[in-house]
């Protein structure tokens, strides 16, 4: 019993994986983070969107082509 849980990657390496995982996850969150900043998106944005989408999410009228297309062309 012991040498299968041993020999297993799932369970060897469980705790490594996840750590380099939430580190590559913050980079690449701090990349886009540093980018919308700098592209002018203020940190109020950042903080009311989420809930934004949270609170709002049975109001959104449903995705045809034409709001689709009214999304997509400026």
């Amino acid at each position: 019993m012991e040498n299968q849980v041993e020999g297993s990657l799932g369970g060897r390496y469980k705790t490594f994986f996840a750590a380099v995982f939430l580190q590559v996850e913050f980079a690449v969150m701090d990349i886009l983070f540093t980018t919308a900043l700098n592209l002018g998106m203020s940190i109020a944005t950042l903080v009311m969107a989420p809930f934004a989408a949270f609170l709002d999410r049975k109001m959104r009228p449903k995705m045809t082509m034409r709001v689709f297309i009214q999304i997509m062309v400026p």
